[in-house]
């Protein structure tokens, strides 16, 4: 859960899923509902600092602040980059600016870091801590699941966070009423998935359907 109460968030990290998901759940928090005209997204390539700085200084239209997410902040022209950050140290309280952010060292003029802004970061998990992150997404649906039914599917899904809900919608699924996730729920539902997905790789190659292997990889 991210803390609302600070005007400005830098997330940073190569990690998108997560800094998605941090990013939707405080939209929801500031604005309480999942669309509003008090809500924008900005990117490099289509945004200067000029109409992101008077969006944020804009008084809100129907929500109590304006929500406003940066995108691809170091991929900003660094003059840009600059207003931004400028505007991070004295920022309206009207508003709630989020900037995403991979690499930290494009916010490094940032120094020493306001009190007025929350720094997060969202790195893609070892594939040790993977199966700690499955149980965790299990029992966000109401769900136990041991370390054996865990580490299977860590193993079968390595560190990739993206599609893990999803995976995890179909095997609560597929245990229906049960409480308990056990490793043979995973290999009958995520086992067959992937073993399908090789199949249909290794099939598209043998074939030499190159643009299937390589939609399928």
């Amino acid at each position: 859960m991210v803390d609302q109460k600070f005007p400005v968030f830098i997330f940073v990290g190569e990690e998108e899923y997560l800094k998605d998901k941090a990013v939707q759940s405080l939209k929801i928090s500031v604005l309480g509902k999942p669309s509003d005209p008090d809500f924008k997204t900005f990117y490099p390539d289509s945004a200067t600092s000029a109409e992101i700085l008077e969006f944020a200084g804009t008084m809100p239209f129907s929500s109590p602040k304006r929500f406003l997410v940066i995108k691809d902040f170091e991929d900003f022209p660094a003059e840009e980059r600059d207003r931004i950050l400028a505007y991070c140290a004295k920022p309206s309280q009207s508003s709630c600016v989020v900037i995403c952010v991979d690499e930290e060292r494009a916010i490094g003029r940032m120094r020493p870091i306001p009190s007025c802004v929350c720094v997060r970061e969202f790195r893609a998990p070892r594939q040790e801590d993977m199966a700690s992150v499955i149980i965790k997404t299990a029992s966000s649906r109401g769900k136990k699941m041991g370390d054996d039914a865990a580490s299977l599917l860590a193993e079968l899904r390595g560190t990739e966070l993206s599609g893990l809900d999803e995976e995890m919608d179909k095997i609560a699924a597929f245990v229906g009423g049960r409480d308990v996730i056990t490793a043979d729920d995973v290999e009958a539902v995520s086992g067959r998935s992937f073993t399908s997905s090789a199949f249909d790789i290794i099939w598209a190659v043998g074939s030499r359907d190159v643009d299937r292997a390589i939609a399928l990889t």
